[in-house]
């Protein structure tokens, strides 16, 4: 009997914020285990998703959004966590859209230049791009300043090309062991993305760069008789923040955990008990001690 030969391969999905690297890994492993939101700094974790079919296994590693201007020090812990993805990675998939790069775009380009790395990049978003004519020139543009191995135009949001992605994701995969097993899907924790549900029903409800400044604690969780008790803090940095959150006559938070239950019952399939304050941590994205409690790694 002929014994099949595994393939395997390390796929870093790098990007500026909102390019859709969050969209593309749930996509590619169809799960939701990363973050979606149009606010910026949504994805401050790297996290893992594998898509393991017979033979083939994919490893994807969705990172924080890369930007050039890091005024906080939480900023300069993200920015490094991903480069240093990249460091250890078979594939790099660098996610860009619109028709033109910006600065983030070209801070990336520089750091990619010095990581000898096969790069796929994808111009995401092109069902906003009404004239497609643009993208030739883009791509022209975009092979002047770095050195790539495929790319290709999709939109992660409708679908359009995904299956074209997919076949040059299993055209890059090596003859080697899995790294995990069968049934393995993420690294993320069952605590990881409760807080993560909680932090979305957060952001969802909030405006402006308020959901930035925002991090869910998980405080503990006990399950007794059948029922899960989870209690968590909400850090913000200031009162103003706080009085927003928590709402007039407590409203917002209530909304908030409401819906946070709601999805939490269905991801845990039991019934829980939901407790959330809301703590100022002043300027907390610049304490590395608070940082370091987070776990960004």
């Amino acid at each position: 009997m002929k014994i099949k030969k595994n393939y395997c391969g390390y796929f870093t999905i790098i990007g500026k914020t909102n390019t859709g690297k969050s969209t593309l890994l749930n996509k590619l492993v169809k799960k939701n285990i990363s973050m979606v939101s149009n606010k910026k700094h949504t994805t401050r974790n790297t996290i893992i998703g594998v898509k393991t079919k017979k033979n083939k296994q994919k490893i994807f590693i969705d990172t924080p959004g890369i930007n050039s201007e890091q005024k906080k020090m939480i900023d300069k812990i993200m920015n490094k966590n991903s480069i240093k993805t990249i460091n250890n990675t078979d594939i790099i998939i660098f996610l860009l859209n619109k028709t033109q790069l910006d600065k983030n775009d070209l801070f990336i380009i520089n750091k990619l230049k010095k990581i000898k790395k096969p790069i796929i990049i994808i111009i995401n978003k092109i069902d906003k791009i009404k004239d497609k004519r643009k993208l030739l020139p883009y791509i022209k543009k975009i092979s002047q300043h770095v050195n790539f191995q495929d790319i290709i135009p999709v939109s992660v949001k409708t679908g359009e090309n995904i299956n074209k992605l997919k076949k040059i994701i299993n055209n890059n995969l090596s003859k080697k062991k899995h790294f995990f097993s069968y049934k393995y899907i993420t690294n993320q924790s069952k605590n990881f993305l409760i807080s993560e549900i909680i932090r979305k029903k957060i952001i969802f409800n909030l405006f402006k760069e308020l959901p930035y400044s925002i991090h869910v604690e998980l405080k503990h969780i006990i399950k007794k008789n059948n029922i899960y008790y989870i209690k968590c803090s909400i850090w913000v940095e200031k009162k103003s923040q706080k009085k927003i959150i928590i709402g007039r006559n407590g409203n917002l938070i209530k909304k908030i955990k409401i819906e946070a239950k709601k999805q939490i019952n269905i991801f845990l399939n039991k019934e829980i008990n939901l407790n959330l304050t809301v703590n100022v941590k002043k300027k907390w994205k610049n304490k590395y001690k608070l940082i370091n409690k987070i776990n960004l790694n």
